[in-house]
């Protein structure tokens, strides 16, 4: 675990103009302090198996997170971020990995609005699942080694942003083959 803590002075942020276009502007002073974890634990190593079997758990908690001249909030900071998940890997060309990544609730602006200045509102709290899996299934001294890879990321076809009105992508699928020499 760890406990951080940052003061900014004169951080800078993204500001929008009535015309739409997008500038630099003085936030003034800002403070950011919370606590950070990590764990993960071999499993297979506990249970002499002669494959990994690692689950894992990263959390990050702000305790703190706001404008010091107005005591308001940051913008596009989500107060509570976790990621869990499990690698599989028998260390000889099989690997597979879990992920479920959890972003709270943050504000931000309203860009789709006409309202000048643009209006702060909250946009929800997400959680998107990837699944990475890959086998290499031919290795030779001559010739190298080929692995075939696949995944699928947004599993589950979670619906969120991180700006509001610029959609993150939906469930989406790659495979590839991979020739090492």
């Amino acid at each position: 675990f760890t406990y951080f803590h940052t003061d900014f002075e004169d951080k800078i942020v993204t500001d929008y103009l009535a015309d739409g276009s997008k500038t630099w502007k003085n936030l003034g002073d800002a403070a950011i302090s919370g606590i950070e974890g990590e764990f993960s634990y071999d499993l297979g190593m506990t249970m002499d198996w002669e494959w990994e079997v690692r689950p894992y758990f990263n959390m990050t908690l702000l305790t703190e997170f706001e404008d010091e001249s107005t005591d308001e909030k940051l913008h596009y900071v989500s107060g509570t971020t976790l990621s869990a998940g499990l690698v599989v890997s028998n260390g000889d060309g099989i690997a597979c990995r879990l992920n479920i990544a959890y972003a709270g609730a943050q504000d931000v602006e309203d860009w789709e609005s006409d309202a000048y200045p643009t209006p702060v509102v909250e946009l929800d709290a997400s959680t998107v699942t990837n699944l990475t899996a890959s086998w290499r299934f031919y290795e030779d001294d001559h010739l190298g080694a080929f692995t075939l890879r696949g995944e699928i990321n947004n599993f589950f076809d979670e619906e969120y942003a991180y700006v509001k009105g610029y959609p993150m992508p939906g469930q989406s699928f790659f495979a590839s083959l991979r020739w090492n020499y």
